[in-house]
């Protein structure tokens, strides 16, 4: 019974709305940033896909060529681009990277230590799924400055081709083994597409370890919103389906589209990065005694409208 009054209480949108108020200082949107795309409502609303359905800027697409690369003058880049010019050029067909070495296996146990530290002292927690670490970068001077020397921002910022800033880190110590799904549905924007994300191994992963696995080109199949699996709701309330109806609806898209599943499994401190619509999860755990380190960092384009689309509630900053 509780249990479910929990779960009736969480699909109140006006519970929403006075979480959003409270903290409406740390909203990412701006009322000039809804102004630019028409959208007439208070910041702290409730706001999905629908609000934009008639746009005619539903999409931000870029895709560097050899003509971006060799202007490239940021000396944060170089080295970066050089080694890995092929990837980069592939990013628009295949909608991901495999950068191999990315980090060095130092950088890479320091953030394990890091992390380690953290959940010793109690800084840093799972979330309520029992296996994700959120936002330790907040928390950790080393592994922030791990993850700026990398260089790693500056590229995210050549295959977006506009600013960007990170959204949110999480670390995991297992595999995750979610089902697959594409992060804008999770973490949305208008026009869509601006979201980048990327995978750091933090140890060597086998397919004992549950790794990530993903479809390529699937970038390039429709974004999903709650209306195709009829998770809508309505004014006052959210949509009740399970999560189980949306990735029905992934897999009639993979099927449809014919898509051949890859298993990324990497040596410590290579790096995956991802396009916002990239359909991918993780690979169920051969061996339940093993670990499966690793980091998550995902990136928002700063001049789009920021919001979660299954929750329908405006982004909030956590960084």
């Amino acid at each position: 019974m509780l249990k479910a009054l929990q779960s009736f209480a969480l699909r109140l949108k006006p519970l929403h709305w006075g979480y959003n108020m409270f903290n409406r200082k740390r909203l990412i949107n701006s009322p000039e940033s809804y102004r630019r795309f028409g959208l007439k409502r208070p910041l702290w609303y409730s706001i999905n896909a629908e609000a934009f359905k008639e746009s005619k800027d539903n999409d931000w697409t870029y895709a560097p060529n050899q003509e971006d690369l060799a202007k490239i003058e940021d000396s944060r880049l170089v080295g970066i681009t050089e080694s890995y010019r092929s990837s980069i050029l592939a990013w628009e067909e295949n909608g991901f990277l495999v950068l191999p070495g990315f980090l060095n296996d130092v950088d890479a146990e320091t953030i394990n230590e890091e992390i380690d530290r953290l959940l010793s002292s109690e800084t840093v927690g799972f979330n309520r799924f029992g296996n994700r670490i959120m936002f330790a970068l907040k928390h950790s001077k080393k592994v922030k400055s791990i993850i700026d020397q990398s260089r790693l921002s500056p590229l995210m910022e050549l295959l977006m081709g506009k600013p960007i800033e990170l959204f949110q880190t999480i670390n995991f110590l297992r595999g995750s083994e979610q089902g697959t799904h594409s992060d804008s549905l999770h973490m949305s924007t208008h026009p869509r597409g601006g979201l980048i994300a990327a995978w750091i191994a933090l140890e060597d992963i086998t397919e004992e370890n549950g790794p990530l696995h993903y479809y390529p080109g699937s970038h390039k199949l429709p974004y999903l919103t709650n209306k195709d699996f009829g998770n809508e709701g309505n004014a006052l309330m959210l949509g009740n389906k399970k999560y189980s109806d949306y990735t029905e609806k992934v897999h009639e898209q993979i099927n449809r589209a014919d898509l051949q599943k890859k298993v990324f499994t990497p040596k410590k401190g290579d790096l995956f990065i991802w396009h916002a619509n990239l359909l991918h999860g993780g690979e169920p755990i051969g061996n339940p005694a093993s670990s499966r380190k690793s980091m998550v960092l995902h990136y928002f384009a700063k001049d789009v409208i920021c919001y979660h689309e299954i929750s329908q509630r405006p982004t909030l900053k956590m960084l």
